[in-house]
């Protein structure tokens, strides 16, 4: 357990009382993907393993990418870790089922990649300017949308995409053109080609009978 006082004059005292609490220690380091120190800042929260959204506690790394969790109640739990750049990893589930367990919890942040290709029609010919719409999905879940515009070379490029799966899909409004493609990103600054072709495309609707 710990406790903190404050003292209000020199040579004065103080009474802290120190309530002794069955708990571990969880510590650990965060990486980049190429195994490099995080180093200072970076954001650690623990969170209950059953609770991936409010974080228990929050701490920040110092300059060799280290944190620490000192008083941590038996229960099981994972650590994840943010920057100002958008990287982001999480740890494996951490289990603390005696008193004064300690436990090493290493962060290594996700890899982030590239996703890049070229809107074609039918025949092979390049669309310039369609919008576009990025969706992506990753450990941490569904990433935010992107809504965009192809080039006026008919070509678009997503980066800092998170190793996962990717969706690209196509519509030209004046046109009614459409088309999607989907892929995946596997490691750290892989560049991605996935073309999108558009095609005719309607709407369909009906009544479900039983």
């Amino acid at each position: 357990g710990f406790a903190t006082g404050m003292l209000s004059a020199p040579a004065g005292h103080a009474t802290v009382d120190v309530v002794l609490v069955s708990a571990g220690t969880i510590s650990g380091a965060v990486r980049h993907p190429n195994g490099t120190a995080a180093g200072a800042g970076v954001r650690v929260d623990l969170l209950p393993a059953a609770n991936l959204v409010q974080p228990l506690a929050t701490t920040f790394t110092g300059e060799s990418g280290t944190f620490e969790f000192p008083l941590v109640s038996p229960g099981e739990y994972v650590v994840e870790a943010s920057d100002v750049s958008g990287n982001r990893g999480r740890s494996n589930a951490l289990v603390i089922n005696a008193s004064g367990q300690v436990l090493d919890a290493p962060v290594t942040f996700l890899g982030r990649s590239t996703v890049s290709g070229r809107v074609l029609d039918g025949s092979g010919n390049v669309v310039p300017n369609v919008p576009l719409t990025f969706s992506s999905t990753s450990l941490f879940g569904p990433a935010a949308s992107v809504a965009t515009n192809a080039g006026p070379d008919g070509t678009f490029r997503f980066e800092g995409v998170f190793v996962g799966s990717f969706t690209v899909a196509a519509r030209d409004p004046l046109t009614n053109l459409a088309g999607s493609t989907a892929g995946t990103v596997d490691t750290d600054g892989q560049v991605v080609t996935a073309d999108v072709r558009i095609a005719a495309s309607a709407n369909l609707r009906g009544t479900l009978y039983r």
